[in-house]
């Protein structure tokens, strides 16, 4: 079965930009912290969709399909220049984002635990918990950074309750 978004047809490719285009780069630049970087991430990751459509694939999850080809071309960034991630973990950012000046001033230490925390982890880890906060399901989740689906909730929780240990070692 063929789905809209498939066979050649090049509106289709603008739909996908006009959707997940500013949900692409937030999720790149809360990798990276660059938004030069992150620009041309979502530009590559386009490319490949835009070539993707034009073979006539089907795309079954649009979504789920665009994270992980900007996950992948991330991953290869990284691997070739280690200097591409931002020290700045993508949930501080978020959290920096979600407060008011009067809860950033009184969760500062907070903060800076959870920070800490979030640092000491792996990057997949952190790429997990970044997928949990965008509402993918542990399916989506699975097949963006290439994991078993049946081992998504496990590692999940094992990476939460790590966070949590790291947040505590911190006190």
């Amino acid at each position: 079965m063929r789905n809209e978004y498939t066979t050649g047809n090049k509106n289709m490719i603008d739909q996908l930009f006009d959707q997940y285009n500013k949900k692409t780069f937030s999720f790149v630049f809360r990798l990276t912290g660059d938004s030069d970087q992150s620009k041309d991430i979502v530009q590559e990751t386009f490319i490949k969709v835009y070539k993707i459509l034009m073979s006539g694939s089907v795309i079954q999850n649009q979504k789920a399909m665009i994270f992980k080809i900007a996950y992948n071309i991330f991953i290869d960034k990284f691997r070739k220049n280690k200097n591409i991630i931002n020290n700045n973990s993508f949930l501080e950012r978020r959290q920096n984002e979600m407060l008011n000046p009067e809860e950033n001033y009184l969760n500062t230490e907070s903060r800076e635990l959870l920070t800490k925390g979030i640092r000491r982890m792996k990057r997949k880890e952190q790429v997990l918990l970044e997928l949990y906060a965008e509402d993918f399901s542990y399916k989506e989740m699975a097949e963006i950074i290439d994991m078993n689906p049946n081992s998504v909730g496990k590692t999940l929780a094992r990476t939460i309750d790590k966070l949590y240990k790291n947040v505590k070692i911190g006190d």
